[in-house]
């Protein structure tokens, strides 16, 4: 109960930002300059931003590792892997150019009338790349095409903006939009397109560089190529018994430090993933009215995690533990005593960097941190992809026999079965005589 409160409060502002985040990637990246970054392109009515910089992590050892892995998949890749990167091939071959070499960064915002409830489509995102307009074009009529669809052009203002649809099927105010402009792709919904370009043409107010949501994405700091910022004044407004219960929850559940009580006060909020100097740093702001209350509030974030550290730790060393059936099993097949060392590792490292979290104040911000060198990410990156190299041939193998539909045995792997091991046939016994 404790680590639950624990992790809903820290995520008062990984909800806020987090589920803006979800609901903005599901909406803008699942489909596919004018200006830069959050400012200017903005409205002012903005309740949360989201930012992806692929130029960060572009030239990032584990991130081009895991490009490679996806895009070019080695010849013992599993089915899911080749697929993936057959359908990455084709789609560059049909746009002309590479998604991940050209599209540098992703921004959304979301708009107050969202969080309320009132505009669901008050959502406006930017691609922005060194892809040419006619390159863009090709590329989401390759898209539209696969879909099924072929895209209608029609005129918004002074833009051309593009619908994909279906023959014979007419737009709604749901309806997904392209509007093509050098260097830069905005998707907006139907209804929202004139009101997003409004502000891109400087017709209706735009969030300024001063307003708190765009200092909020400042201090997020350099190197950052996935994070947000949420005005958490306004979305506890309109959730305040929710919020207010997630807080008492958490000052319940730590009376050692009453001062998380001061997370009531939050102003705005910010989480990222940033690349600095080689290493991966995740990072979550508060923002509180007083430089004072900031000091308070980073003393009891610290005691919590002080307090919580031993058991995320235990929870690793169970985890670690549970694994000794499939060890048992699977250990003498060709490659797994390798695989399961990097899992070890990988759980080591996890264990690692939970003595690695520091929270401390920075002006009027309350900030939780947790830097991780490259070497230890890539650690986690290998015992990641190695756990699921052994669950794929712990399911080639089936251990669970003909509950499952039975299993092919590959040549090489132990015998299920043998001697010494538990008996995993579920056949039902032979009738009494």
């Amino acid at each position: 109960m404790k680590n639950k409160a624990l992790f809903g409060v820290i995520g008062l502002v990984v909800v806020a930002c987090g589920a803006l985040v979800a609901f903005a990637a599901w909406k803008i990246l699942k489909r596919p300059r004018a200006g830069a970054g959050v400012a200017g392109r903005i409205s002012r009515d903005a309740a949360g931003v989201v930012i992806a910089d692929f130029r960060n992590v572009r030239a990032w050892q584990p991130a081009t590792r895991l490009h490679d892995l996806l895009a070019r998949p080695a010849a013992d890749a599993s089915e899911a892997q080749r697929e993936f990167g057959q359908r990455y091939q084709e789609v560059t071959q049909n746009c002309g150019f590479d998604p991940w070499a050209k599209a540098d960064t992703i921004t959304v915002g979301i708009e107050r009338s969202v969080v309320e409830g009132r505009d669901q489509s008050a959502i406006a995102g930017f691609v922005d790349g060194t892809f040419t307009q006619a390159e863009a074009e090709r590329c989401l009529r390759y898209l539209a095409t696969r879909e099924h669809r072929t895209l209608a052009s029609t005129q918004v203002g002074r833009h051309a903006v593009l619908t994909p649809l279906r023959e014979g099927e007419q737009p709604t105010p749901r309806s997904t939009q392209f509007t093509l402009m050098p260097n830069t792709v905005m998707v907006s919904e139907s209804s929202y397109t004139q009101r997003a370009l409004a502000v891109l043409d400087g017709d209706s107010p735009a969030l300024a560089a001063d307003a708190p949501l765009s200092s909020m994405v400042t201090r997020l700091g350099a190197g950052v190529f996935l994070g947000g910022a949420a005005d958490l004044a306004e979305l506890r407004s309109r959730q305040q018994r929710t919020v207010d219960g997630m807080i008492d929850d958490l000052v319940r559940a730590n009376p050692q430090a009453p001062d998380l009580a001061l997370l009531r006060q939050a102003r705005t909020g910010g989480a990222s993933l940033a690349v600095v100097n080689g290493g991966l740093t995740a990072m979550v702001r508060v923002e509180e009215p007083a430089a004072a209350n900031a000091t308070s509030l980073a003393r009891a974030l610290e005691l919590v995690v002080q307090q919580r550290r031993g058991d995320v730790q235990e929870a690793l060393r169970n985890a670690r533990q549970s694994q000794q059936f499939l060890r048992l099993t699977l250990g003498s097949a060709e490659g797994m005593a390798e695989r399961f060392r990097k899992v070890d590792e990988a759980a080591a490292v996890l264990e690692a960097l939970t003595n690695q979290v520091q929270c401390r104040a920075e002006g009027n911000d309350a900030v939780v941190s947790l830097a991780a060198t490259q070497a230890q990410v890539t650690s986690v990156q290998q015992g990641i992809t190695a756990f699921a190299e052994i669950m794929a041939e712990a399911s080639r193998m089936n251990p669970l026999g003909g509950l499952l539909g039975g299993g092919r045995r590959q040549q090489g792997a132990p015998e299920l079965n043998a001697p010494g091991l538990p008996i995993l046939d579920n056949a039902a016994p032979a009738p009494a005589p």
